[in-house]
């Protein structure tokens, strides 16, 4: 029995009687035993116990540590955080939550405080038993994080469609768990900020255009300070979609703000207000630039322009002498649209000392063709065929050689006259500087025609439109023959060969 007692053959049993009773022998060699491997058996298990204390401690720390330190780019953005939230930019998470309840927009799409029965989309893989409430425990600052890394990383449509929904959700677990943007993000890697750049450029990319105006109001919502650049990338991102409408909206919300635009967006804004029809708005934009800057030739042209489509020629004058002493170089282009504004103002006088003024510009004339019709044009509406013709020794004093514009318009008022040996003659002057007849001058000259019609005329329209085949297409042809044809009928009784002849030359 002795021997049994025994361990690891170090235990000194003899201190045991032999007479002694079995339980004396066991309580005798436990006490050996305690003596030999008491002390390291104590040491172990206290060991044991302080290394899972320290490991329970450390654990969510590890996980911390890993998920914020992952790289070197993640622990600049916690610094970047820590001096805004310093600054007093993005103040730390309150420890007393608010119900925050979006603003409701035009379009509830993000305006969550009403839409209980909206289903939210969810594009993680939920269990059987799943239900909505359940999906929404995802954290905020997750979303916030997914969204932002998403837009950096592909840039698919339908990764931003993605995003939308994912924004929705994420109103959604706000209005759960009873917080704002503000406090979610400040556990996220990216700012507030962050966030709503890249959702305006998600509903851009979607042609959700309407949805930026709700971001907005969003921020507004949740106190997130909304800067120049903001307002001017998302002005830019609309206008590159021709949303012009929706642009100056968002304007509103900048001038609301009391920001004021840079330059550039004063610009764009003349450029808005303009394509929109707004024009008295536009000529607003151009004055608060000007009063800025000098306005660039592109903002000229626009305001210059809006001008002529109000009839405004004092104002179109007055923005072109504006250019002159600022300096700008100028060239036909805004001389054109200043003059194209005198002639619809019906001031031909004062277009006609412009285009003398144009003639002598230093350090080079900045008078072209188009110069010169502009003011054709305006002398004919004034049924003075006369002058008109007379403008035609101008330019070529000038230098400027006449186009088939220049003699269609004068020759289609002789012909509306009745002068038809003008139109005849201003055909010759017209082949005299290398120019064939077109589609309108044959219209213009035919037309003329009539039953009284010369024989010679009649021969000269014939042998007109033998020449324009190839400028003429087929109905038109058609329809000037007729004309031919009937005048010639109308002469039959006094040149019945003229008849024959035309019908030859026709084909008829």
């Amino acid at each position: 029995m002795a021997d049994l007692l025994i361990v690891g053959g170090n235990v000194d049993t003899s201190s045991i009687a032999p007479e002694a009773s079995f339980e004396e022998m066991v309580l005798s060699a436990a006490l050996n035993l305690w003596k030999l491997v008491g002390t390291e058996l104590a040491i172990f298990a206290i060991t044991l116990v302080l290394a899972l204390i320290v490991r329970n401690t450390k654990g969510p720390t590890k996980q911390v540590t890993k998920k914020h330190c992952s790289s070197s780019a993640d622990q600049k953005t916690n610094v970047d955080k820590q001096v805004r939230r310093r600054a007093g930019i993005e103040p730390p998470r309150s420890p007393v939550t608010s119900n925050v309840v979006p603003v409701n927009c035009a379009t509830p799409v993000f305006a969550v405080g009403g839409a209980s029965n909206m289903r939210v989309a969810d594009n993680r893989k939920r269990s059987p038993g799943e239900s909505d409430t359940t999906a929404w425990q995802r954290e905020p600052w997750h979303i916030v994080d997914e969204i932002c890394a998403s837009m950096q990383s592909d840039s698919r449509l339908a990764a931003a469609a993605r995003n939308v929904e994912l924004y929705r959700e994420l109103q959604q677990v706000l209005k759960a768990k009873g917080t704002t943007i503000m406090e979610a993000t400040w556990y996220a890697r990216y700012s507030s900020f962050d966030l709503y750049n890249c959702m305006v450029q998600c509903v851009v990319r979607t042609s959700q255009y309407h949805l930026v105006e709700c971001l907005i109001q969003d921020m507004a919502q949740h106190g997130i300070a909304r800067p120049l650049s903001f307002y001017e990338a998302a002005m830019k991102q609309l206008a590159g979609r021709k949303q012009y409408q929706l642009a100056m909206d968002v304007y509103k919300h900048l001038d609301a703000d009391g920001l004021t635009p840079s330059n550039i967006t004063y610009s764009c804004l003349v450029s808005f207000a303009a394509e929109l029809g707004e024009y008295d708005q536009a000529v607003s934009f151009f004055g608060k630039l000007s009063a800025k800057t000098t306005p660039s030739i592109r903002a000229y042209m626009t305001v210059l322009r809006v001008h002529g489509k109000r009839q405004d020629w004092p104002a179109s004058l007055a923005t072109f002498r504006e250019m002159q002493q600022r300096g700008l170089t100028l060239d036909n282009l805004v001389l054109n649209v200043v003059l194209a504004t005198g002639i619809a103002a019906d001031n031909v006088e004062e277009v006609d000392a412009l285009v003398a003024e144009g003639d002598v510009a230093m350090p080079t004339p900045i008078t072209d063709v188009v110069s010169y019709n502009t003011l054709v044009k305006g002398y004919l509406q004034r049924n003075d065929l006369t002058t008109a013709v007379g403008i035609l020794d101008r330019m070529q004093h000038r230098g400027i050689k006449p186009n088939a514009i220049t003699f269609n318009t004068i020759m289609e008022r002789a012909a509306r006259s009745h002068q038809n040996g003008l139109a005849w003659s201003l055909l010759e002057k017209m082949r005299s500087f290398g120019l064939k007849p077109d589609r309108l001058t044959c219209s213009n000259l035919v037309r003329a025609l009539g039953k009284h019609s010369l024989p010679q005329q009649i021969q000269d329209c014939t042998n007109l439109l033998g020449e324009a085949t190839l400028v003429l297409d087929a109905a038109t042809m058609s329809y000037l023959q007729d004309i031919v044809l009937d005048a010639a009928t109308a002469c039959a009784c006094q040149e019945p060969q003229l008849l024959a002849d035309v019908r030859k030359a026709f084909k008829r």
